[in-house]
């Protein structure tokens, strides 16, 4: 069965991915697929601790940086499992020391600003963390070394044959299909896989415990659960039927005052059309009273003028005699 060398990499664009990549590499936040028992096999190189990679990071970092550049490139380096198992110590740290090598000549060894070996893990691997400062121009530029659009195909082709061959280990199918993996995807298959192997398939009690993946205290609770269920199903078609029976109540009720309720509309019609005329009928008899008295005092004041009239002409009937 070929086994084949692994290199991975990632463009990192921003101070907080690297920061975040070197707690990781480092064991400064959780890392759930490492054994902390082991911690101390771990081997590291030019930084102890990410305070010290952040500083490698900076020093290397020119003074004017282009927006959205890469900033830093991180390397994972491994082999397929099968390799590591019948290799020992000392061969495994000659094919990461050669990886070391490559890189430092791929990228100039001043770029190269840290790394380790993890052993912590279930297969062990390298990390390096590169700053791709063109010495020429003193600036970021990526682009030189992975900026071709066969870059990474390259970077295997050079790879395999200046670290592969000799640690009798095979190039990945070129020219495949296969999408390249990134760091972050890397590790998360590796926990998946790491996860899997220690599957135990569970017994058939345990299995019927846990009531085929939901959690529940005993086998009992759930067939009490289920009893419950049935049950309550039954109490909701009852329910529904109650609920329909109420409605066709309400629906014959509605029917059935239908004629009520045109005669109270009828009767508050008449009701109010009462009123408005009484209004009416107040205004007008007001109207009339005040006509009235105005033709009573015109009357009065008529009368008071024929009576001064007869009285004078009596006057003078009595003067001429």
């Amino acid at each position: 069965m070929a086994n084949y060398a692994i290199l991975r990499v990632q463009k990192l664009k921003s101070v907080t991915s690297v920061r975040r990549s070197f707690k990781h590499s480092y064991r400064e936040q959780d890392t759930p697929n490492a054994d902390p028992d082991m911690l101390d096999e771990n081997q590291l190189f030019d930084a102890k601790n990410t305070a010290e990679a952040m500083q490698n990071f900076r020093d290397r970092l020119p003074e004017k940086i282009r927006k959205n550049g890469v900033l830093c490139v991180e390397h994972l380096v491994t082999a397929s499992p099968e390799w590591f198992e019948d290799k020992t110590l000392q061969e495994q740290d000659q094919y990461f020391a050669d990886s070391l090598k490559f890189l430092k000549e791929k990228w100039g060894e001043d770029n190269v600003i840290c790394g380790g070996v993890h052993r912590d893990e279930k297969t062990p691997h390298m990390f390096a963390y590169v700053v791709p400062l063109d010495e020429r121009t003193e600036r970021l530029n990526c682009r030189k070394w992975l900026g071709d659009k066969d870059a990474l195909s390259k970077l295997q082709d050079s790879f395999i044959e200046a670290v592969g061959t000799q640690n009798k280990l095979d190039r990945g199918v070129k020219g495949s299909k296969a999408k390249h993996k990134t760091i972050k995807k890397y590790y998360s298959e590796l926990a998946d896989l790491e996860r899997l192997e220690s599957y135990r398939k569970p017994s058939k009690a345990e299995f019927l415990k846990a009531g085929m993946g939901v959690k529940v205290e005993s086998v009992d609770r759930l067939t009490k659960d289920a009893s419950l269920a049935a049950s309550g199903s039954h109490r909701v078609k009852e329910l529904s039927t109650e609920n329909n029976s109420i409605k066709e109540t309400l629906k014959d009720m509605n029917e059935k005052m239908k004629p009520t309720l045109h005669k109270d509309r009828i009767y508050k019609h008449v009701y109010e059309q009462n009123i408005s005329l009484k209004s009416e009928n107040g205004a007008k008899s007001k109207e009339l009273e005040k006509k009235d008295k105005v033709i009573k005092d015109l009357l009065k004041q008529l009368d008071k003028k024929q009576y001064k009239n007869s009285g004078g002409a009596e006057n003078n009937k009595d003067q001429e005699r």
